[in-house]
């Protein structure tokens, strides 16, 4: 675990997706089944986007809590797509593509 992780307490987050800034930047955290994964965001310098997300449709996600472990295809796919529908119901403009269907 890394100082932010520590500083976020991630370890004791609820399910689901948390947004947790550190000045220009930080992580969203996801929390499923006690396990957490961590995405990288950037606050976005342009009036189209309030967050620069660091993930890309496809990617495989890994969990870095309680071990590190690369997620399946499949599970990282129902989290980016979880991911785009928070990130909109939180009112945050990302830069995410969505999925091809």
């Amino acid at each position: 675990m890394d100082e932010t992780f520590k500083k976020d307490k991630a370890d004791r987050l609820s399910e689901g997706f948390h947004f947790k800034p550190h000045g220009r930047a930080g992580y969203i955290y996801y929390v499923i089944e006690g396990n957490v994964l961590q995405i990288y965001f950037e606050i976005s310098g342009s009036d189209k986007y309030d967050v620069l997300v660091h993930a890309e449709p496809n990617e495989l996600f890994e969990f870095v809590y309680p071990e590190r472990e690369e997620v399946s295809k499949e599970l990282s796919s129902v989290i980016y797509s979880g991911l785009i529908a928070w990130l909109s119901r939180e009112g945050l403009r990302h830069d995410l593509p969505k999925m091809a269907q």
